[in-house]
Formats: structure tokens, C-alpha cells, sequence
């Protein structure tokens, strides 16, 4: 669409058919109008090198626009030049795409919801039943019946199925979620994560770690070393000598993280596929579907974080990861 402006009244001087098919305004409506001003709807205000056209009906136009001046052999200016195109479509994509995008803000917080459900509040009547049976076993087993042992034993099984199937359900939705950077406090985490693994009994883990806080993807990263810690317990050969050092290392906008165990290792012709889902590189015995370590390449790569890992049979897996961080780092004084 093209029209000519008069640069001292604002008149429009001339414009071309596709304008007046445009607007619905004949030509002569156009040209006895006292400013182009009139033209522009008044949201249009407010848009910069995009505006907003009033049709004659009232229904809006929203078009881009670029003004060339039109000068005499003095340079003096005689009138401005301008194009419309008509962005209709492109507006009501963006608007459409705007609109996907609080869709998916909800979505996200709903998740973020979900996931906070099965990460404490189901979880945490799971761990009392598992603690509760646990102390029966202990100090009433030998008085119990026969078929009294074999009933709390299912119930056991029951509720570490039960835990088990929170945890992949929630690794069903990490790919999806999109979290804000808060403050992640690395013993208070630890803590947690030991109660959720349900760390045997002389089983050890020490925290190496110059700095208590800092500022990251705070249940990205939970959920990362939850996976590699609970997979080095539940993989081990001797509960009773088990140990996990977890070593953090601030590297300035990112961190060191070293997670080892002195665990069985991972013979040489399974290193390749350690990161693939359903890969189970131990005993059948051993609870788990073989999604944690595909889970943590996912969600580090989700960061932009790298990981690698080194073992040795019969001495034990080190796994070493380069985790994001952002302001608000606090070491230890």
C-alpha cells in the first residue's frame, strides 16, 4: 500500500488502490482527510515502526511502515512518501504464539507443582512406612508368625514399587520443564537426598565443597545427583563399606561437581551405552528400569552442562560434571 503526505498539513496527496481496497475508504474520502492521523487507530499509539490502520468500518489494520522524504533541488522538504504493509497474519501469529506461551507458563507451573507432590508430599508417608516396617523387623521380627514376616515383607517390596514408580513419573516430565535459577543449599540437599534413597545403614557419603550455596536450576540439579547417588547405593556390592564423596568445585560461572564411589565398576565394553535408557549394567536383582543415568545426560544437556565419568572394576565410578551457576555464590569462611 503507498501514499503520499504533505510534510507541512499531514494530507494525504496521493495514494494507490490497494490502500482504498484495503481501508474501504474511496480515494476521494482519503484525500479530504485533515491528517493522515485520522487513519491510525488509536492502540496504534503506542507501536513503534508498526501501527495500527483504521478501516473505514472501524475494524483494525495493523501494517509496517517506511517513510522516505520527497525534497525539492534545495532540500527542502515537499512531502513524505510512505509504505503500508498489511502484517495482519504476522500479528495474529505472534498473538497466537504469545498466547502458546502463557499456555506453556501454566503448563510449567502445574509441573512444577506435580513434581514438588511426588518429590515430598507422596514420597514422604513412603519413607515413614519403609522406616516404620524397617524398626518391626528389628525389634519384633523374632516374635512375629511365619505368615505375619511374608506380609510385611510384600508390604516392603509394595512400597519400594510404589517409590520407585514417583521417581520415573517424575522423569517422565524433566525434558519439559523450564526452571528459574534459585538458591540450591548443598547440605540441606544432601540431607534430602540421603532420606530419599533410603541410605543403608554404615553406608557413608562426605560432601568435599568450598562453597554452601549458590545460585542454580535448583531441582535440575536435585534430581541429577538424587539419580547418581541413588544409583551408586543401590548398585553397590557391600552396603556395610559403601562410600560416595561428593566433591563441588566454583569454577566461576559454573561448578566442578565430582560425585565417586568405591563401588564394583563398570566393565570397558558397557562404558559406550552407560548413558542410553533401559541399559542395566548390574544384577537383575537390582531395583530400577535403567533410566537413571540416561535422566542425568538429559537433564545436563537440557543445561548446557557437560558429564563424563572414569571406573575401574572391583575400585569403584567417578562421575565428573560442569554445572551452570549464576549470582549470589557464598563460599565457606
Amino acid at each position: 500500500m503507498f501514499v503520499s503526505v504533505n510534510a507541512l498539513t499531514e494530507k494525504i496527496i496521493e495514494c494507490n488502490q490497494a490502500l482504498i481496497d484495503t481501508l474501504g475508504y474511496t480515494k476521494e474520502e482519503l484525500l479530504n482527510l485533515d491528517s493522515i492521523a485520522e487513519l491510525y487507530h488509536p492502540e496504534s499509539l503506542s507501536i513503534r515502526e508498526e501501527v495500527i490502520l483504521r478501516k473505514k468500518t472501524g475494524e483494525k489494520l495493523y501494517v509496517s511502515f517506511s517513510v522516505t522524504a520527497v525534497k525539492d533541488k534545495e532540500g527542502k522538504i515537499l512531502y513524505s512518501r510512505g509504505i503500508w504493509r498489511d502484517i495482519s497474519r504476522l500479528i495474529e501469529k505472534r498473538q497466537k504464539l504469545n498466547k502458546l506461551n502463557e499456555t506453556l507458563k501454566a503448563k510449567n507451573e502445574q509441573q512444577a507443582t506435580l513434581f514438588h507432590i511426588l518429590s515430598h508430599d507422596i514420597q514422604s508417608p513412603i519413607r515413614t512406612v519403609e522406616h516404620l516396617s524397617q524398626w518391626i523387623l528389628e525389634d519384633k521380627g523374632n516374635n512375629l508368625t511365619a505368615t505375619s514376616l511374608e506380609n510385611l515383607s510384600m508390604l516392603r517390596v509394595v512400597n519400594k514399587q510404589s517409590y520407585r514408580l514417583t521417581q520415573d513419573l517424575v522423569s517422565l516430565f524433566i525434558n519439559d520443564l523450564r526452571e528459574v535459577p534459585s538458591i540450591f543449599n548443598l547440605s540441606r540437599t544432601m540431607e534430602t537426598i540421603k532420606r530419599r534413597v533410603f541410605l543403608p545403614d554404615g553406608f557413608k557419603i562426605t560432601i568435599l565443597s568450598s562453597i554452601t550455596s549458590f545460585k542454580t536450576f535448583n531441582f535440575l540439579l536435585t534430581e541429577v545427583l538424587y539419580n547418581l547417588i541413588s544409583n551408586a547405593v543401590k548398585h553397590h556390592h557391600n552396603f556395610q563399606e559403601g562410600e560416595i564423596k561428593v566433591e563441588v568445585e566454583d569454577q566461576g560461572k559454573q561448578i566442578l561437581i565430582k560425585i565417586g564411589d568405591n563401588g564394583p565398576g563398570i566393565i570397558e565394553n558397557l562404558k559406550k551405552d552407560i548413558f542410553e535408557p533401559l541399559k542395566k549394567f548390574h544384577a537383575d536383582n537390582v531395583e530400577g528400569y535403567g533410566m537413571g543415568l540416561a535422566i542425568v545426560k538429559k537433564i545436563i544437556d537440557q543445561v548446557g552442562g557437560k558429564v563424563d565419568f572414569a571406573s575401574m572394576v572391583g575400585k569403584g565410578t567417578t562421575f565428573k560434571l560442569l554445572w551452570p551457576i549464576f549470582e549470589d555464590t557464598q563460599e565457606i569462611k
